[in-house]
């Protein structure tokens, strides 16, 4: 059966009818549109003249991921804003510090500071001076920062410290901590803020039981420019030294108490702490290097801790320490009455083999030692000595687990 030729006139104009009545699909999805950012309080702003816009340094990188990180169902009202703010806000060329000032302009408060997170990470050196300037000036039009109305400048890995800062601090709270903190760079900084800044700034805002902590953060980012100041600051103002010293850490002393204190569990932490800074009124006068710090370490571990807390100085002793370490291996000691020499490294393996063994037994195993070093050696004890004297006083079961300790610690 075909269709008659008014039959397919009639429907062509229906379907004609029925088109030119309805509105676009576009209509509708800028409706839905309008509707939904109304809803969660984002404000819809109508379209305005198209224009080209260049983008320089990583500009072009900040706006694909603003709108990357941006919900795909107001995606397209935020990519209209901001192409809206760069007509408004840009003349010839969009630039990182444009990206901010843009973000600012078009992003509701409650969710400000993570879109100034995307664009920080991606921020180029050439503009993070601007940057730093306008995320501490120009944001507290949007009620986010307060820096008592002034310019404030953030030197070597200072604004670092700062955002990691904040980062670290638990998001009900991290408001406070950051007014605290620019009502505290207000007070203390007068054109730049420093990495010693930092470290006063947090000494000063944070209670004393997250101090350490917080300490911890800004560590981590110290530059090696500012160490010397660091250390020194971060001894005298954060730690409790039972005198009134000020105290310089030399070569990695520091490093070695900060790792130290790392190791040791959280719950006796602050006593650690305090014990070490006791030893080291009681034992360095006006500096502390790493030699001071083996003393200390010495001084303050129980005998049973005392080999781990050795093995983290280790792993950070320079070598000027080497001396010392030569000094410790030729030295000579009282083995069961007789003083004996210690050469290459057998003091380190009849160490290392006494430590081997469980403490409730360690006793034992010294005297089988002792004895056997007393009667197979003179007055110098070798390497060589060591596997000989092992050989004689180690029950056989443990005899090839003595001997790799021995082979571990052998010198080349």
């Amino acid at each position: 059966m075909t269709s008659s030729p008014r039959l397919v006139l009639l429907s062509a104009f229906l379907m004609g009818t029925v088109i030119s009545f309805s509105p676009s699909p576009l209509h509708h999805q800028d409706h839905a549109l309008k509707q939904s950012t109304a809803a969660i309080g984002i404000e819809w702003q109508e379209p305005i003249a198209k224009k080209e816009a260049r983008f320089e340094q990583n500009s072009k990188l900040m706006y694909e991921n603003i709108l990357e990180e941006t919900p795909w169902f107001i995606r397209k009202m935020v990519q209209k804003n901001m192409n809206n703010a760069i007509v408004e806000l840009c003349e010839d060329a969009v630039t990182e510090t444009d990206m901010y000032a843009i973000i600012m302009k078009i992003t509701p408060k409650a969710n400000l500071q993570d879109s100034l997170d995307v664009l920080d990470k991606h921020k180029t050196r050439a503009v993070q001076h601007s940057v730093t300037s306008t995320a501490s000036t120009a944001v507290p039009s949007a009620g986010s920062f307060v820096i008592a109305e002034q310019d404030v400048c953030f030197e070597q890995n200072s604004k670092l410290m700062y955002e990691n800062i904040l980062e670290a601090t638990p998001w009900f709270i991290r408001k406070m901590v950051q007014k605290n903190m620019n009502n505290a760079i207000a007070d203390l900084c007068q054109e730049a803020v420093t990495e010693t800044h930092m470290y006063a700034i947090i000494t000063q805002i944070t209670p004393k039981s997250n101090l350490q902590d917080s300490i911890d953060v800004l560590d981590k980012l110290k530059t090696r420019a500012v160490q010397q100041s660091v250390t020194n600051t971060a001894f005298t103002t954060v730690t409790v030294v039972s005198t009134s010293e000020d105290v310089l850490f030399e070569q990695n002393s520091k490093l070695m108490y900060d790792n130290v204190l790392e190791a040791t569990p959280g719950f006796i932490r602050k006593v650690v702490q305090k014990n070490m800074n006791n030893a080291i009124a009681d034992l360095c006068e006006e500096a502390v290097t790493e030699n001071d710090m083996y003393e200390v370490v010495k001084q303050i571990t129980p005998k049973h801790f005392l080999q781990n807390s050795i093995d983290v100085l280790d792993q950070h002793k320079t070598h000027a320490v080497k001396q010392f370490e030569e000094e410790y291996r030729t030295s000579s000691f009282i083995v069961a009455g007789k003083e004996v020499r210690f050469e290459q490294s057998s003091k380190v393996m009849y160490d290392k083999i006494l430590e081997g063994h469980p403490v409730f037994v360690r006793q034992v195993v010294k005297n089988n030692l002792d004895k056997a070093i007393s009667e197979m050696c003179g007055e110098i004890m070798t390497e060589n000595d060591m596997y000989e004297v092992i050989n004689v006083a180690s029950p056989k079961p443990l005899l090839k687990f003595n001997i790799i300790i021995l082979d571990e610690h052998k010198t080349s």
